[in-house]
């Protein structure tokens, strides 16, 4: 009975994590039928609303996570401002001065990084060393580089030839980033909870 209590955690995570990914199928089954200031899975997307969310969700997380684990901190913080200035990048399509916005994250990046830089190193070791690592590494890879790949016009001309379609593309390439984007939540939420445990066990 001990040993079947122990499996709990783990059922608990397929759960909640297979109920975020019935939300998403929700999400894009929304859009295909929906489409956004006249095309489908466009910058007006849900779809898109719930990658600037994601992104908005784990640069609060990274951030906070740091401040309850102070051995995580200096690489945390780079994380954080890395997804925060993702997150303003998302809305290059509708804020034409989306960069000005991004340098003041860009600049706090780089104070961070040459103040911490001693520290740097060892904390992100100590981060990649968790269990929560593989998440956001199959999320970065998912995210910024399959995606984009996967997301070529010339190779969705190849499958579709004649019956190409933009909205196919966008779809498979949007879709593809989001699950990308959950992946990356969903460490981020791990790494939270690792750090207020081991904060919690800590005499």
């Amino acid at each position: 009975m001990k040993q079947f209590k122990a499996t709990y955690p783990a059922i608990i995570r397929f759960i909640i994590y297979g109920l975020l990914m019935a939300a998403l199928n929700l999400v894009f089954r929304f859009d295909a039928g929906h489409p956004s200031e006249g095309a489908k899975f466009g910058e007006a997307s849900v779809t898109e609303m719930v990658q600037e969310l994601f992104l908005f969700l784990m640069s609060g997380i990274f951030l906070f996570a740091g401040l309850k684990g102070r051995d995580y901190r200096p690489f945390t913080n780079l994380l954080a401002c890395f997804f925060f200035a993702s997150f303003i990048r998302e809305f290059n399509n509708t804020l034409s001065y989306w960069f000005y916005l991004v340098i003041p994250v860009l600049l706090g990046a780089v104070y961070l990084f040459i103040r911490d830089i001693k520290k740097i190193p060892d904390s992100a070791g100590k981060f990649f060393a968790g269990n929560f690592t593989a998440y956001f590494l199959i999320g970065m890879i998912t995210t910024y580089i399959f995606s984009r790949l996967f997301g070529k016009t010339d190779f969705w001309q190849m499958i579709m030839e004649e019956s190409y379609s933009r909205y196919a593309k966008n779809a498979g390439e949007e879709c593809i980033e989001l699950l990308g984007y959950s992946f990356l939540l969903i460490s981020a939420i791990e790494f939270y909870l690792f750090v207020n445990k081991s904060k919690r066990t800590v005499p």
